[in-house]
């Protein structure tokens, strides 16, 4: 018998329902997001818990983009990314990275100039499957861009430890940016 969080376990005997209790109450993530927002340097009220970044993805782009939407996004890019935004009904707009042997460039000029009227950008930083780290003056020009627009500017940093230079500063001066952070390396 298979028992969810919300059921009472009184009704239950004590020989099947013992000490139900304690293992059916809702979970406390109070400390988990003082932890989190810790290392991340945000408050937790700024910090949503999701089952991984996939979730994440899915949720932001069912939140902020339906059909008739143009989202930016410099590509390739996380698939998950396209597969969310599909299900919306929204387009994409992708902009290439540059090949530049042996690195790959991020596009912030074309970038920019696609951003024109969209209804938000999406940035992968450090871009996956390229693994190049997005330049910080880039990144901030397209959090501003977005700012001045108000339209969201996500950015997934889900592999942000191996390269630095995250958005998490931005976030406080600019109420359009969402960070999309893991944190396995972090709590092992």
């Amino acid at each position: 018998l298979r028992l969810d969080l919300n059921e009472h376990p009184s009704a239950l005997s004590d020989a099947v329902g013992g000490d139900m209790f304690t293992t059916t109450a809702y979970p406390e993530y109070d400390a988990l997001l003082a932890a989190l927002g810790a290392y991340a340097g945000q408050p937790p009220e700024r910090i949503a818990l999701t089952n991984g970044a996939e979730q994440a993805i899915d949720l932001l782009v069912r939140i902020l983009f339906t059909a008739g939407d143009t989202v930016v996004m410099p590509s390739p890019v996380f698939f998950a990314w396209d597969y969310a935004l599909a299900q919306t009904g929204a387009e994409v707009r992708h902009v290439a990275y540059r090949d530049a042997p042996p690195r790959f460039v991020f596009p912030t000029e074309e970038t920019l100039a696609a951003l024109g009227k969209a209804s938000g950008i999406i940035l992968c930083h450090p871009n996956n499957p390229l693994g190049c780290a997005i330049p910080m003056d880039a990144l901030r020009r397209l959090a501003d861009a977005a700012q001045e627009r108000n339209v969201p500017c996500i950015v997934d940093e889900a592999y942000v430890e191996f390269c630095g230079g995250s958005v998490a500063g931005l976030v406080a001066s600019h109420d359009t940016l969402i960070a999309v952070r893991t944190f396995s390396k972090a709590f092992g």
